[in-house]
């Protein structure tokens, strides 16, 4: 009874997701079963590219990396940030207008704190560290709409403000 109500939580959170990772080990047939199951959005990550034939990382729409060498690592990286980006310019920043960098870095921070907190909720941690990451968002969220006077605020200003010479 314990394992069906994982596998129904489990797929309750997969559809639920905004992205989900999905790591197939290339030195095992089952594992490519799994790319046709697949429904919700997907990066399919290519595992243990060590152990084969270099020639067999042809299809772009994978990333293909080695947990054991590091190789691919990067690419993923950049992939995550690329998509993280590209969601947040769709879901935060389409209804105002950024008009500074301190901005922008402000609502990135937030939403880095929100996801975090978004997955500890998901992965069941413990409460306090999910209230602190949701306490760090209202802090960054205060110092955006200027209720929390910042030393970083005042830096940025005389870092951009010059005094007549």
């Amino acid at each position: 009874i314990a394992e069906h109500e994982g596998i129904r939580r489990t797929h309750d959170a997969i559809r639920r997701a905004d992205l989900n990772l999905v790591i197939h080990d290339v030195t095992s047939p089952d594992s490519f079963n799994m790319l046709e199951k697949a429904t919700a959005p997907c990066i399919h990550i290519m595992n243990k590219t060590d152990l084969v034939d270099q020639s067999l990382k042809y299809d772009k729409k994978y990333i293909y990396l080695s947990a054991l060498t590091g190789e691919g690592v990067e690419a993923l990286k950049q992939l995550l940030c690329d998509r993280y980006d590209c969601y947040l310019q769709q879901n935060v920043f389409h209804d105002f207008t950024i008009v500074s960098e301190r901005q922008r870095s402000l609502l990135t921070y937030v939403g880095m704190r929100i996801e975090r907190a978004r997955e500890c909720i998901r992965v069941h941690t413990m409460e306090d560290l999910i209230a602190q990451e949701l306490k760090l968002a209202r802090d960054g969220l205060q110092e955006f709409i200027g209720e929390v006077s910042s030393e970083t605020v005042l830096s940025e200003v005389f870092r951009t403000f010059c005094i007549g010479k």
